[in-house]
C-alpha cells in the first residue's frame, strides 16, 4: 500500500464476491500477467495497462518457458547417448537421430509461440 500511497492511490473500494467469482477474476488477471488490483482497474476503467503490470510473465509464457528448458536438457542427454553408442559400438542410431530432430522441431515452435506471446 506504500507505493500506491506514493503514487497518489490512497483510496480503497471493498467488493464482496461470490468465491467462484473472485476465482475467475485471479485466473483472468494470470492469464493477462496482471496483479488482480491491476486487472480490475484496466476492466472497470477501461485504463491503460499500468508499466508494471507486465512484470509477471503470463501463465503460457512460464509454461513454454519451462517446457522449453526441459525440452533442452531432453535434447542434450539425447546427444549424449548418441555421441556413447557411436564411440563405443557399432548401433544404427537413426531412431535416436530421428527422436533428436523431432526434439529440435519441438524446441523451434515452442521458441516460436514465445516470440508471439
Amino acid at each position: 500500500m506504500q507505493k500506491d500511497s506514493k503514487r497518489g492511490r490512497n483510496k480503497q473500494v471493498n467488493l464482496r464476491l461470490f468465491p467462484e467469482e473472485l476465482e475467475q477474476i485471479q485466473d483472468d488477471s494470470q492469464l493477462c500477467g496482471m496483479s488482480v488490483n491491476s486487472y480490475i482497474r484496466l476492466v472497470l476503467l477501461d485504463a491503460p495497462i499500468p508499466r508494471q503490470a507486465r512484470r509477471r510473465p503470463a501463465v503460457e509464457v512460464k509454461s513454454l518457458s519451462k517446457l522449453l528448458s526441459h525440452l533442452g536438457k531432453l535434447g542434450s542427454n539425447m546427444n549424449q547417448i548418441a555421441r556413447r553408442v557411436n564411440s563405443y559400438m557399432a548401433f544404427d542410431t537413426k531412431q535416436l537421430e530421428h527422436q533428436l530432430e523431432v526434439l529440435r522441431t519441438l524446441q523451434r515452435d515452442v521458441m516460436d509461440a514465445l516470440k508471439k506471446v
